[in-house]
């Protein structure tokens, strides 16, 4: 039976749901135990940025002012959680998210940029999306947090390889 489920039900990338309860990345604490391969990759190219490479670039920032305005280019799900957002939050503000594995999925830790896009209501919890625009630093749970001001948002399907390595 367990066999005959596995092969019935299709396999699916862990999402918004799998979120619930586990500690989020969000200013990029935590990232730093692989910093020589951040830093090669965030001196690649803007398109190769992923949002662990955003989260550790703010993170190991001196001066969090110097990534104004910075082109973020990312793709990933879309996740709400008020309390994460603040108090501050409006309608047009969500989170773009990915799954950092390690090893394996049973180690999955999230890691989510903060988006503020005026269509974001009519973004569905799950839904994978492309999000470019701006770098902003925001005052968010008595912290500096990088948020993207988006430019545009566009639903994409979900990549082949739905989870990040460091």
């Amino acid at each position: 039976l367990p066999m005959v489920l596995g092969l019935a039900v299709p396999a699916r990338p862990l999402g918004a749901s799998a979120m619930a309860g586990r500690e989020i990345h969000l200013g990029g604490v935590g990232l730093g135990s692989t910093s020589v391969a951040f830093e090669r990759r965030l001196r690649g190219p803007l398109a190769d940025k992923t949002i662990v490479d955003w989260l550790y670039a703010f993170q190991t920032a001196e001066d969090k002012q110097s990534l104004l305005d910075e082109e973020v280019d990312v793709v990933g799900f879309v996740y709400r959680d008020a309390q994460l957002l603040g108090q501050d939050a409006t309608a047009d503000d969500f989170f773009v998210s990915r799954f950092i594995l390690s090893c394996c999925v049973a180690d999955a830790s999230p890691v989510s940029l903060m988006v503020r896009w005026q269509g974001a209501a009519k973004l569905e919890s799950d839904a994978w999306v492309r999000v470019k625009g701006r770098l902003t630093v925001v005052d968010r749970l008595g912290r500096p947090l990088p948020l993207v001001e988006a430019s545009s948002v566009v639903t994409v399907t979900a990549p082949t390889q739905p989870y990040l390595y460091p």
